[in-house]
């Protein structure tokens, strides 16, 4: 990839993922190296190749052959995420996980290599895909076919998969095997959608309400389609768009829906999944193309795997097991496979007594009488007794206790006649409660009514309020309704912690709670994370918290707050000067809010802990964030990766934290094209810090010189545990003297030199130095032997590794850490 110079015009940008300038010069800061294939894997025995599909357009594909290839074997054709605009076949993401994945399934992969925006905009990455699916039929008409590897394929068990960006591709090609007759008559017989990529006009679920066009997924259609017909809202994206060809026409056999817990676009998984079971089955083709989705009853597999997990958990050492004791390892098999038993029963009648298709709601019920069950006996610890006694669960019990938390579990939505029993421990005369969760419920309107007096009965003992995700899958109105009332019913409490997260809530929501938000003056602790928090959010945040004097922690984590949302911000923490938690992470804020929020941060003078990671402050951020840090003492951690410092950034930083934070703990500083220039000033920080415990400069440029440099400055420091140079261009030298610097202290846990190019007998060196404590040495699979340092000549590039390694033998001996 050629760098872009300082005068080039950015003419298209995804912010941290993607940099499109005006020369034609494209920058994807997030593309993992690539690797190239092993005939022959160490570890798993697999065996991988590269292969051209066409050469015009350019598709090709990395194929996977497990050791054992006695039968035929299914093939999975796969497609790889990334946005459509990044990540590769051929990159160490996917070869690794490739690699561990057929040594375990026993399959054959195609991964396909497609083409990428914005070289090559939508539908070509489709067509690519239909292309390498054709090739991949095509060989089923040969004996012996033209890619010799195939010929251990089952022609007849053909399974399409993708991740992402990838798991639309699937979509995609699925709809199109529903119209397009593939070569030799080859039927799909499922397909893997692995957290999907589909979007529409309209946000769903958790999904932001306001801001929704500048969210990622809206921002990355636009950017890899921007001719699409219907913009958004194109079938190909919205598969349930009004027009949308009818899910009924999709090419295979049976489809699995995975979604990410965790991930942003996790509620469109479960959106098109309910999409699919709610089409009109008469629709189906049943003779050409059998459909089916069914999850309910277990397979005897799965059964026996559920009561070996549960029996390790009733060995395992835990929080439960401590306090109760452990299971012996006979007592803990026959009680496990008891609770099996009986919670297969009893989700096998509830299926008998109201099936739902494809038992879905069987498998959640079955699940949860097991976490049930299991929670019971690992609290009653070990035992004698024969029987394992039914245990009657309330979701909450009135106690003296401080806390009401109706968070566990699965979630689940709250209607008026659930809200009256579960509340009831807060309406019961005397009740000691101080801290509420109604986390993870969706209340509805009326469950906030029933909820309203019962809250405003209690707010004045009330001193901690968690509201995370308590409104997910309602409408707009709805949820501004549900978040009226509570607001109401809680203004005028007088809180010390208060959590809004995960409720997108746009400029509406947070002015929904503003009686609560302006009637507070005691707040110490605000979590505002995952709200959708536009600028026009972020400017009512500031305009409806007046009192932020006591407020010790503020987390504004994910958030779509942009540079004019952090001058507001920035008012914030200015009105805050007992700050010392401060998380602004992942909020695609740029140079100009990054100088007002740092600028902001100089008069928060007892400040511990700071979390600005994943924006795009740059060098005049950076600068602005050094001349703040001088003033705070406290600072025990410090995150400030992928802030796209570069030398000139980092090193006004570390020079400002050497002669403050004398009591630092933490220091991450990755993934910032930080090169071995900055070294000696990072060193010079490193060797000051006595009571430095983590050390993360991952994903940077240091290569063996940095390295070294850092090896010297971190051999004084005793309370040092963790230190992170992956990813670093660091060769064999650099590793040795890494390692040779680590293994010696006495309390060191972890050293990750992985993603590096180390040699194999530079690997063969560390490993033997941590013979004696193999955990404190990280894993080495994404190492790169014969990995190429583009800013390397081709005299540099030539020269042997060892003689690399000679020539910097001296620097290691005569370096000094000033």
């Amino acid at each position: 990839m050629a760098s872009a110079t300082a005068n080039d015009d950015i003419v298209a940008e995804i912010p941290t993922y993607i940099r499109v300038y005006k020369n034609g010069t494209v920058e994807r800061p997030r593309q993992t190296p690539f690797v190239p294939p092993s005939l022959h894997d160490p570890q798993t025995g697999v065996s991988s190749k590269d292969v051209v599909i066409s050469d015009n357009p350019s598709i090709s594909a990395r194929l996977y052959l497990p050791k054992s290839t006695h039968q035929k074997l299914p093939i999975l054709v796969y497609f790889h995420g990334g946005g459509f605009f990044f990540e590769s076949a051929f990159s160490r993401l996917y070869h690794n996980y490739f690699t561990s994945f057929v040594s375990r399934v026993n399959v054959v992969v195609v991964s396909v290599e497609y083409r990428l925006a914005p070289e090559h905009y939508l539908p070509a990455a489709y067509d690519d895909c239909w292309d390498a699916l054709k090739w991949v039929a095509r060989c089923s008409t040969k004996v012996p076919n033209d890619e010799p590897w195939l010929n251990h394929g089952d022609f007849d068990r053909i399974f399409i998969g993708g991740d992402s960006a990838g798991g639309n591709i699937v979509h995609n090609i699925a709809m199109r095997a529903g119209v397009e007759d593939l070569p030799g008559g080859i039927r799909i017989l499922g397909a893997i959608y692995v957290h999907p990529y589909f979007y529409s006009s309209k946000p769903i679920g958790s999904e932001p309400v306001s801001g929704h066009e500048q969210s990622l997924p809206y921002l990355v259609w636009d950017f890899v389609y921007p001719s699409a017909p219907g913009g958004i809202d194109n079938p190909m994206v919205n598969p349930l768009a009004p027009g949308a060809p009818s899910l009924a026409g999709l090419g295979c056999c049976k489809i699995l829906v995975c979604v990410a817990s965790k991930d942003s676009i996790r509620d469109r998984g479960v959106w098109f999944y309910e999409g699919v079971i709610a089409m009109d089955v008469t629709e189906l083709n049943s003779q050409r193309r059998p459909f089916s989705i069914k999850l309910w009853p277990p397979s005897q597999n799965t059964r026996q795997m559920l009561v070996e997990r549960m029996s390790n958990n009733l060995t395992a050492k835990s929080i439960f097991t401590q306090k109760y004791g452990v299971l012996n390892k006979e007592e803990a098999e026959e009680n496990a496979r008891r609770i099996e038993d009986m919670a297969f029963v009893t989700a096998n009648l509830h299926y008998e007594k109201e099936p739902d298709g494809d038992g879905g709601s069987a498998v959640q019920l079955y699940a949860k009488e097991c976490s049930k069950l299991l929670l019971d006996v690992l609290k009653r610890g070990p035992s004698n007794k024969d029987n394992i006694e039914k245990v009657t669960s309330n979701s909450v019990t009135a106690s003296r206790e401080s806390v009401f938390d109706i968070s566990k579990g699965k979630r689940a939505f709250i209607e008026a006649e659930e809200a009256q029993e579960l509340l009831k421990p807060l309406k019961e005369p005397g009740n000691s409660f101080t801290k509420i969760c109604f986390s993870n419920r969706s209340f509805g309107v009326g469950a906030a009514q029933v909820a309203q007096p019962i809250l405003t009965s209690v707010k004045d003992q009330l001193k901690e309020v968690d509201l995370s995700d308590f409104i997910a899958g309602r409408s707009e109105e709805e949820a501004l309704d549900v978040m009226n009332i509570f607001s109401a019913a809680l203004e005028g409490s007088s809180l010390k912690y208060l959590n809004l997260s995960d409720n997108a809530l746009g400029e509406k929501g947070v002015r929904a709670f503003g009686a609560l938000l302006k009637s507070q003056t005691c707040l110490e602790e605000l979590y505002l994370m995952n709200d959708g928090i536009s600028e026009e959010a972020a400017q009512a945040v500031c305009e409806l918290i007046p009192s932020t004097e006591k407020l010790r922690v503020l987390h504004f984590h994910n958030n779509m707050t942009g540079d004019e949302g952090a001058l507001a911000i920035a008012e914030v923490v200015k009105r805050s000067p007992l700050l010392e938690n401060f998380r602004c992470s992942s909020t695609r804020i740029g140079s100009e809010g990054g100088v007002a929020l740092c600028d902001s941060l100089g008069n928060c003078a007892h400040l511990k802990k700071l979390d600005l990671q994943d924006n795009m402050f740059d060098v005049n951020g950076a600068i602005s964030l050094s001349k703040a840090l001088t003033k705070h003492a406290e600072l025990r951690e410090i995150n400030l990766g992928y802030l796209n410092l570069e030398d000139e950034g980092a090193i006004a930083i570390v020079n400002a934290l050497k002669d403050s934070a004398p009591h630092l703990e933490i220091l991450e500083m990755s993934g910032n094209e930080i090169t071995v220039e900055a070294a000696p000033a990072i060193a010079s920080c490193v060797a000051a810090k006595q009571f430095l415990m983590k050390l993360n400069l991952s994903e940077n440029e240091l290569k063996d010189e940095g390295a070294i440099e850092v090896s010297k400055a971190i051999e004084g420091l005793v309370h040092l545990k963790e230190i992170d140079l992956s990813s670093n261009k660091i060769r064999r030298a650099g590793a040795r003297q890494l390692a040779q610097t680590v293994v010696q202290k006495a309390d060191f846990k972890l050293l990750n030199i992985d993603g590096n190019f180390i040699s194999d007998e530079g690997i063969d060196e560390v490993k033997d130095m941590f013979k004696k404590f193999p955990d404190m040495l990280g894993p080495l699979a994404e190492n790169d032997p014969d990995g190429v340092d583009d800013d390397d000549d081709d005299e540099e590039g030539e020269r042997d590794e060892q003689g690399s390694g000679d020539e910097l033998e001296p620097k290691m001996k005569n370096l000094e850490v000033s």
